[in-house]
Parts: structure tokens; sequence; C-alpha cells
């Protein structure tokens, strides 16, 4: 069976990780992961991916923080990005959107509400 794409999943929380590797892989995409921002950076080094699903907090390096370094590194403009947080994230937003994030998902979520924000993401691109 042939990969849909490749996804980053970068979250603390190994159990939201794993969760969403087995959801996303069962829909029949490759996923790669990663528990911080600095993990996931020297991951896409030499793995491109063709979206990022990542947590907005995070130890030693905020979701925000990423996409800032992807930007500097020329990568974002190859990539979507799906952000995830628990927090009120409206006052950030505006800064996500204007970096780079295509979509957010707020904290708990629905599976159901992550594959097809994906499945739209993965769409475009084709």
């Amino acid at each position: 069976m042939s990969s849909r794409g490749r996804i980053m999943v970068v979250d603390d929380e190994e159990s939201i990780t794993y969760l969403l590797k087995r959801v996303l892989e069962a829909e029949g995409y490759e996923v790669l992961t990663a528990s911080n921002g600095r993990e996931a950076l020297e991951i896409l080094q030499d793995r491109p991916v063709d979206l990022i699903i990542t947590d907005y907090m995070m130890p030693e390096m905020d979701g925000l923080q990423v996409l800032r370094k992807l930007k500097e590194m020329g990568k974002l403009g190859e990539v979507k990005v799906i952000m995830l947080t628990v927090s009120d994230f409206k006052e950030t937003l505006e800064e996500a959107i204007n970096i780079g994030v295509y979509d957010y998902i707020t904290k708990p979520f629905d599976f159901q509400e992550v594959i097809m924000a994906v499945n739209s993401a993965m769409k475009e691109d084709n």
C-alpha cells in the first residue's frame, strides 16, 4: 500500500503522539513523530514532510518557535501546519497564521476532526 503522504506529529504528550500516529497510519499516511520542537527540526533536516501537526505549548521550543525556525530554514512554504492547543490560542492566532499555520485544533480534540483537517490540507497539495 502506498502512502497518501508523510506527516510529522510533534507533541510532548506521548499518548497524543502515539494515538495520532496510529489513527493517521490507519488512514494511509506515513507518520514521523517527535516529542519536542528541537527533535522535530533535526528530523526535518533529512526527511521532508507534507504536513506538520504540532502542539503549541511544549517545553524548550513552542509550536510558534518551530514555525519561525522552519521559515528561517526556507522550509515553511513547502509544508502545511496544523497547530494543536489547549490554551486560548486566539491572541496568537493572527501571528500563527501570518507565520504559516494552515489550521488549528483545540485540545481535547476528536480524532475525526483531526482526520478531516489533515485530509483537507493534503488535498490542497494535489
